[in-house]
């Protein structure tokens, strides 16, 4: 019920039948009318809320900083903002005019290819990372999110070239640590052979020091006994070179002898230990 529509006579049965169908008419047609006017009132207020609502979305998709673009499965971008050209230097007209796969890096595409079969079958990519060519044949490491609607593709993406470009220099860095580390390590192995060396050299002089000065003792006995026998000897000797060689004198040069060579086995059995000690 739209409203009322009232006439009224002072005489009864003032309107005969034609009267009235031509009232009901009427009626009907201002009913028609007031709905239409309402109909297109309310039409004109939600063109109006949904202009509204578009230059609101517009204003947020032109200001972010984000890159926000509309595209579909096979590789076209329908809608860009601006920070596009900052990012890689072409003009919006530039970028939708071509096929975003071409801008793609060659190592990339099979990956990318991948992904958009992915959202052809619709499903949603996240953390996405690939290389877009720039107007200045350079390349940027672009990271995306992509929610996908029939052949259409809404996504967000940044540029990550600095993140990867930090990244890479710290595992350059890191790399190179390890390298020195290695480098070093090696130089602290060889130092701590050639310290053990230097202290086996040093204890093995020790060792020889102290053998020499224990093989000293009996070698010296050993030089001094012969020595001694070989004084005998030429006395013995020139005793019966001349003819005067008595009982005694042979009596105590074979005493002295048998002494003489008791102290050289001796000390030369010594000297034979200290030698075979050593040696193990």
């Amino acid at each position: 019920m739209l409203g009322a529509l009232g006439i009224y006579s002072s005489a009864l049965d003032a309107f005969d039948a034609d009267e009235v169908a031509l009232l009901s008419e009427l009626a009907n047609d201002l009913a028609f009318g007031i709905a239409v006017l309402r109909t297109r009132a309310e039409r004109n207020r939600a063109e109006q809320a949904l202009r509204e609502k578009t230059k609101e979305l517009d204003q947020f998709f032109t200001v972010t900083l984000d890159l926000l673009c509309i595209a579909d499965t096979d590789g076209y971008f329908h809608r860009l903002n601006p920070q596009w050209e900052v990012v890689l230097g072409y003009s919006l007209s530039e970028l939708e005019k071509r096929r975003f796969l071409d801008l793609v890096h060659p190592d990339d595409r099979a990956n990318t290819l991948a992904v958009l079969g992915k959202l052809g079958a619709q499903k949603i990519v996240l953390n996405f990372v690939n290389r877009y060519r720039c107007k200045d044949g350079s390349y940027r490491w672009i990271e995306w999110r992509s929610y996908p609607l029939g052949n259409l593709v809404y996504a967000a993406a940044r540029d990550i070239t600095d993140r990867k470009r930090a990244e890479e220099e710290l595992e350059r860095h890191r790399e190179h640590l390890e390298e020195r580390v290695t480098e070093r390590t090696a130089e602290l192995r060889q130092a701590m052979r050639q310290l053990v060396q230097a202290e086996k050299l040093a204890a093995l002089g020790h060792l020889v020091a102290g053998v020499a000065h224990e093989l000293n003792t009996p070698l010296g006995n050993a030089r001094l006994v012969a020595s001694t026998l070989s004084d005998e000897l030429r006395a013995f000797a020139a005793a019966v070179d001349a003819g005067a060689l008595r009982r005694s004198q042979v009596d105590t040069f074979l005493n002295r002898g048998r002494e003489a060579v008791d102290l050289l086995e001796r000390n030369t059995a010594r000297a034979a230990d200290l030698i075979g000690h050593f040696k193990q």
